[in-house]
């Protein structure tokens, strides 16, 4: 049973996804040859809704910028200092989520073994809450530490294969040469 609503589950999973427009568009990238080869399906957003805020204020994600390495230009520095950022930030999400899973445990088995009240309830859901703090704050800082790893004409390529407006990317960017 258990496999079947997990079957059901991916199932849903990929059917929103196509519908949304996100799964499936694919570009091309130019290898350090300059061969131009066929990328793996690039997920973009279909709105702006679909972004974080901070990707949207050109604070790409260390895996984004990774991805566009070529297409930004990225040095073999940059490159290195970016994996070394999503490796860190994978460890710190991993340990994250490992304690999100046993607060829940923890909250299903109060449950089970009828041992719930409303304090128990606040207590875990605050820890749980809390903990999910923690790994959007990772992920965010991650967000910021990639910004101070790129140029400001990287951060305008970055916009421009994003698909975000260039008038307010050139604001961001003057901000950055103030």
């Amino acid at each position: 049973m258990r496999r079947i609503a997990a079957i059901a589950a991916l199932a849903l999973t990929l059917a929103a996804g196509i519908g949304l427009g996100a799964i499936g568009r694919h570009h091309t990238t130019q290898n350090d040859t300059g061969e131009t080869a066929a990328a793996a399906p690039v997920v973009v957003p279909v709105n702006a809704e679909d972004v974080s805020g901070a990707e949207r204020n050109l604070f790409p994600a260390p895996h984004t910028a990774i991805f566009l390495a070529n297409d930004l230009g990225l040095s073999q520095d940059q490159r290195l200092r970016l994996h070394e950022l999503q490796q860190a930030l994978d460890a710190e999400i991993a340990t994250i989520g490992r304690r999100i899973q046993a607060e829940e445990a923890r909250l299903d088995r109060a449950f089970m073994d009828n041992v719930i009240d409303i304090g128990r309830i606040d207590g875990l859901t605050a820890r749980i809450g809390a903990l999910q703090a923690q790994r959007r704050a990772a992920r965010l800082r991650a967000h910021l530490a990639t910004r101070d790893l790129l140029s400001p004409e990287q951060l305008l390529r970055y916009a421009e294969l994003r698909g975000f407006q260039a008038a307010e990317a050139d604001a961001y960017v003057d901000e950055l040469d103030r």
